[in-house]
């Protein structure tokens, strides 16, 4: 192509443009800018996005490190078993919910709001809520490896699917009476990073320790011959006597206004007085009933003799549920029925007029007692198995362990300090 020559150019350029030309023009320089517009905007949205995405990839990296650092990372040890932060949460949190289902209803008498964090409320002087629940499950996590070691030492086998599925099933039922999802609930029960895949192995360790707990039990227990035993020595636990009593107490024959040594003096006197005279007239025969209500105060009187049994007669009860003052005399081999006694309880100014009835073994102790025994062995048993299994707060995020820990420290420092050094 042949170009212009300068006079061609110059006289296009000298050229009038037509409306035509003008609108061309306009329209030319429009797309052009447009098109500038076009490539800005789509600029600053790669920008924005990418910083978006940047803000997003943060938060959902941060909480993939933080799922994987619960899973993966040792936060506490019990003897040589290193357990992650899932793991700790589910047993802290398998604590807490038992205890509260235990004492739902006495929660608040014992100072304790669910509402409010544990590490805010104090349980002793030098102990909180929280501190008290990890106590409670570092020992449960000590009892329950020491158990699964021996257990698995011991070749014992169980199979646990009946009792997950049951804890599934369980599980998927709370869900729906709280309306939230099984992995809300579960997450809610038993700590933050919790799922149900994530607790199942602990889930199903619990039921096979309880189990070879179970049959430890069954192990220990006594045979006949120890029990009788142990019952021969305890009697006093779980004989329950009858008797009639009535009590003197010396503040009835005393005026409010006279506290002096002298009236006290009288009082105890008149107190022990009518106390003999009574025993007197029960030994003649007279009834034991009638004669409390002669010797009862006004305002006593309208409890004897109503009809409704007879009010000064304790029937069946074990030694714990007696006054101490006279469980000696009630609890005496030699004691048969009809026997009648004066006691003097010093101690409370009273004089108890006692008539014994009888003493019997209820046969049900006998399941008590061999129960009593086969918990003794085995709680034996797994202290001595536990010694090998103190906890390491390796994280040291577990309040209690930590705080324990530097008083054991300081006093290993004062021992090293105070003990005397020979040259």
């Amino acid at each position: 192509m042949a170009m212009k020559s300068k006079k061609q150019a110059a006289s296009e350029q000298d050229k009038p443009q037509t409306r035509y030309d003008k609108k061309m023009e306009a329209r030319r320089k429009q797309a052009a800018k447009d098109k500038r517009a076009a490539i800005l905007v789509k600029t600053l949205g790669i920008i924005i996005l990418a910083g978006v995405i940047g803000t997003c990839g943060y938060f959902v990296t941060n909480h993939f490190i933080k799922i994987n650092k619960a899973t993966h990372d040792p936060y506490v040890k019990i003897g040589d078993h290193e357990l992650n932060q899932v793991e700790y949460d589910y047993y802290y949190n398998a604590t807490i919910n038992s205890y509260i289902g235990a004492y739902g209803s006495f929660l608040s008498y014992m100072g304790l709001d669910t509402t409010l964090p544990y590490e805010d409320q104090e349980y002793s002087e030098d102990m909180t809520w929280k501190d008290y629940f990890e106590q409670m499950t570092i020992s449960q996590l000590s009892q329950e490896f020491a158990l699964y070691d021996d257990a698995l030492s011991k070749n014992y086998e169980y199979n646990t699917a009946d009792e997950y599925n049951d804890f599934v099933t369980n599980s998927k039922e709370s869900a729906d009476a709280d309306k939230i999802t099984l992995s809300a609930y579960i997450k809610d029960t038993f700590g933050e990073y919790a799922t149900l895949n994530r607790i199942k192995p602990y889930v199903e360790r619990t039921f096979y320790t309880s189990s070879y707990y179970d049959k430890l039990l069954a192990d220990n227990a006594p045979t006949d011959e120890e029990v009788d035993a142990y019952y021969q020595e305890h009697n006093t636990e779980y004989d329950q006597v009858t008797y009639y009593s009535f009590a003197f107490n010396e503040s009835n024959y005393t005026d409010g206004d006279d506290d002096s040594d002298s009236a006290a003096e009288a009082a105890h006197e008149a107190a022990e007085a009518d106390a003999e005279d009574m025993l007197k007239r029960i030994i003649a025969g007279e009834d034991f009933e009638a004669l409390c209500k002669e010797y009862a105060p006004e305002a006593a009187k309208d409890s004897y003799n109503t009809g409704d049994g007879e009010y000064s007669l304790t029937s069946g009860v074990t030694s714990t549920s007696v006054n101490s003052s006279l469980v000696n005399w009630l609890y005496d081999d030699s004691r048969k029925a009809g026997d009648t006694t004066m006691i003097n309880d010093e101690s409370v100014k009273v004089f108890y007029v006692l008539k014994f009835v009888s003493k019997e073994y209820d046969d049900t102790c006998t399941e008590t007692i061999s129960s009593t025994l086969s918990d003794d062995a085995t709680t034996n048993y797994i202290n001595e198995l536990m010694e090998n299994y103190d906890a390491e707060d390796i994280k040291g995020e577990i309040g209690y362990l930590s705080t324990t820990e530097s008083a054991e420290d300081e006093n290993n420092t004062e021992s090293l300090l105070n003990t005397d050094i020979i040259e």
